[in-house]
């Protein structure tokens, strides 16, 4: 089996990503040609031929915005509907990440609960996440967590009694237990 295939959800946020890029690296050539013009002493071209020039047209007034100082879409709502700073996502993705390591992977209720403790670190009173929030979280951080239906214990158990797991074992259990919220308070 090559690979898992990608969710419709996971190949959306991809493509979000790559406009709200797009979308910068034109605003990126369109600064770098204003400065040209500047220094040749021409006037400033316009957003729209410019736009239109490159095959995004449509993209004109996005772009008259973004060099008036302002941000895209994308970016605005991260910053002003998130309920967790991009540090704190960064922190729980570690958190839950050095947890499977250790050969303790966290349910979703475990993985709500620690994201509302930090949520709470924010003095944001929310007293439950709302029911897609998870799955969206998991979905925008797909390329580094996933999920896995379990096998059956028995079978599991059966597999892998032998010296060199049990040292192992043993060896990611007595590791110091990483705690996110520790982290999340210097935030």
């Amino acid at each position: 089996m090559v690979g898992q295939p990608e969710s419709i959800a996971r190949k959306e946020v991809k493509a979000s990503i790559a406009c709200n890029q797009e979308k910068k690296d034109l605003l990126e050539a369109y600064k770098a040609e204003v400065e040209k013009a500047s220094l040749a002493g021409t006037p400033k071209p316009s957003i729209r031929a410019f736009t239109q020039k490159h095959g995004k047209g449509y993209l004109y007034s996005t772009i008259t915005r973004l060099y008036n100082g302002g941000t895209t879409q994308c970016d605005s709502n991260a910053q002003n509907k998130a309920h967790l700073t991009e540090l704190q996502e960064e922190l729980l993705c570690e958190f839950i990440m050095s947890m499977a390591d250790r050969g303790f992977p966290l349910t979703h209720e475990l993985m709500e609960k620690y994201a509302l403790k930090m949520i709470h670190i924010n003095k944001h009173h929310i007293t439950q996440l709302g029911k897609r929030w998870l799955d969206r979280f998991l979905t925008q951080h797909g390329d580094r967590i996933s999920m896995k239906w379990g096998a059956s214990l028995d079978t599991v158990r059966a597999n892998a009694v032998n010296p060199t797991t049990i040292t192992g074992w043993f060896t990611l259990a007595s590791m110091r237990q990483v705690s996110p919220l520790a982290k999340v308070s210097h935030c």
